[in-house]
């Protein structure tokens, strides 16, 4: 593996150019996503086997929504796709609970228009 190295010391994660918290990333990544279609594209396309239009798609970073959390990354087109991402360090994986409280989000239900 090649070596990392940030001011002489080896980068050991991510974490370690972005900071030491999850939503260094999780901001990062948002931004990313906004900023290139192509990534976003294959990011949906990976996530729901959908080639998306990206048609009024909203991202939405560290969004509450009353009695059902707060998401770490939220993209959403309305009619067309909704996706939660929830970020983690290291392998820890979201609980039941947590998934259960996002299930509730206005973009799982049928939209008026």
């Amino acid at each position: 593996m090649t070596k990392l190295l940030l001011h002489d010391e080896q980068v050991q994660s991510v974490f370690n150019l972005l900071g030491e918290h999850e939503n260094h990333l999780t901001y990062s990544l948002g931004w990313a996503l906004s900023q290139s279609p192509q990534f976003l594209k294959g990011f949906i396309w990976n996530a729901l086997k959908i080639k998306p239009t990206l048609k009024n798609v909203e991202i939405r970073l560290q969004h509450l929504e009353k009695d059902a959390g707060i998401t770490d990354i939220e993209i959403e087109s309305w009619g067309e796709f909704f996706i939660i991402i929830e970020a983690k360090r290291g392998w820890n994986l979201p609980g039941k609970a947590q998934l259960e409280k996002y299930a509730v989000r206005d973009g799982f239900s049928e939209k008026s228009e």
